[in-house]
C-alpha cells in the first residue's frame, strides 16, 4: 500500500486516514516502565469539562497523579492525533475546537484513556490580555499577548485542533546566567563556563507566534 500511494503520487495523510491510529482523537504513545503499561489513578467521575484549580505550591505534574481518589485505573498517554492529523505530544502548545469556556489555546499536559474507551485531554488554560475597550492586547510584534492560567480542565480529544507556537515573554524577567560545564578533553574532565539563559517560569505572560508555521 505503501509503495502504490508513493507511485501514484497519494499524500499520506490520505492513504492513512481509515486507520485508527490516524484518526482524529486518537490517544498515542501509551507510557509504560519495564513493558508494562503504566496505569493513573484517577476519580471514577472525570468527564468532559471537568475543572480543577491549582493551589499555591501545586504543580500540573502533581495533579496528573493525584486527580482524585482511587476508584478508577486509566491509561495514560504522551500525545494525540489533531483534527488537523498532527501528533500532539503532552507539554506542546494546542488550539481548542470549539473552545472550553474563555480558554481558546492552552498547553496539553496528558491524555487519558477511560475503561469505556472514552479518550479525554488534561489542558492548562491560556487567558487572552485585552484592553479596556475589549480589544486583544499585542505586543510589539503584533501578536497576541496570553497569561498561563492556573485552571486545568478537561476536554474530549476530538477537541484538539491544531499544535500552535506560544513563545515565553521573557522582558526584563528572564536572563543569561554563567553556568559551569564539564567537558571531556583527552580522557579529562575540564571545568568550562558558558552563558546559559534561564527562563523564569513564574512570568506567566506569552505570545502566540502568528509567524511559526508548525
Amino acid at each position: 500500500m505503501k509503495y502504490k500511494g508513493f507511485f501514484n503520487s497519494i499524500p499520506s495523510k490520505l492513504l492513512n486516514a481509515d486507520r485508527e491510529i490516524y484518526k482524529p482523537g486518537t490517544a498515542r504513545m501509551a507510557t509504560s516502565y519495564n513493558g508494562k503499561l503504566n496505569l493513573l489513578k484517577v476519580h471514577a467521575t472525570i468527564i468532559d469539562g471537568t475543572i480543577l484549580e491549582l493551589q499555591q505550591l501545586e504543580t500540573p505534574y502533581s495533579v496528573i497523579t493525584h486527580l482524585g481518589s482511587m476508584d478508577d485505573n486509566v491509561q495514560e498517554y504522551r500525545a494525540v492525533v489533531s483534527n488537523c492529523s498532527e501528533l500532539v505530544h503532552s507539554g506542546d502548545y494546542v488550539e481548542l475546537h470549539p473552545p472550553f469556556c474563555e480558554f481558546k489555546y492552552g498547553q496539553l499536559l496528558t491524555t487519558i484513556q477511560l475503561k469505556s474507551g472514552r479518550t479525554l485531554c488534561l489542558v492548562q488554560g491560556f487567558l487572552a490580555l485585552q484592553l479596556p475597550n475589549g480589544q486583544p492586547l499585542f505586543n510589539d510584534f503584533e501578536c497576541p499577548l496570553f497569561t498561563l492560567s492556573r485552571t486545568l480542565f478537561t476536554v474530549d480529544s476530538t477537541r484538539i485542533q491544531k499544535a500552535v507556537s506560544m513563545v515565553h515573554e521573557c522582558g526584563n524577567h528572564c536572563k543569561f546566567e554563567k553556568s559551569v560545564v564539564l567537558n571531556t578533553v583527552e580522557r579529562e574532565q575540564v571545568a568550562d563556563t558558558k552563558l546559559v539563559f534561564l527562563h523564569d517560569w513564574t512570568q506567566l505572560l506569552y505570545c502566540l507566534n502568528v509567524y511559526c508555521v508548525l
